[in-house]
């Protein structure tokens, strides 16, 4: 497993309609300071399908790691396994204008190619849980 800050696709077939989805599957280990303080044990598996849309490409699919935390209440450590679902679109260049809003990040075709690292890093760290809990009742 390689260490990346990015994981291109190229777009092109499906920009040029020559298909009307694209699926992909793979792991990862995302190098990044800011991201060391999450303790991933093992790989990031991710299963996306690509489709394409008039403003650009939409991905969808889900997310897979495993953590090692510390239970919030009573400190004993835990591992979870985490699925998240993945829902992001890449857009074209020429329709970045429509897009008005700050509170999510752009992402961006750059010269027929995505980059689903960020993505997946952002979706990482907004599903990881904020008060970890060793069982419900604990």
């Amino acid at each position: 497993m390689i260490k990346m800050k990015h994981k291109y696709f190229d777009v092109s077939s499906l920009l040029k309609e020559d298909i009307d989805e694209l699926a992909t599957e793979d792991s990862i280990e995302i190098d990044d300071d800011n991201f060391k303080k999450i303790q991933i044990r093992g790989k990031i598996t991710y299963k996306l399908r690509l489709y394409r849309t008039n403003i650009g490409i939409l991905g969808k699919g889900k997310v897979r790691y495993k953590l090692d935390l510390t239970c919030s209440r009573c400190l004993k450590d835990i591992k979870e396994e985490i699925e998240a679902i993945f829902e992001e679109v890449f857009l074209k260049e020429e329709k970045k204008g429509m897009i008005k809003s700050n509170a999510k990040e752009i992402f961006m075709i750059k010269n027929m190619r995505i980059d689903v690292v960020p993505p997946i890093r952002q979706l990482i760290l907004l599903s990881n849980p904020l008060k970890p809990l060793c069982k419900p009742d604990c």
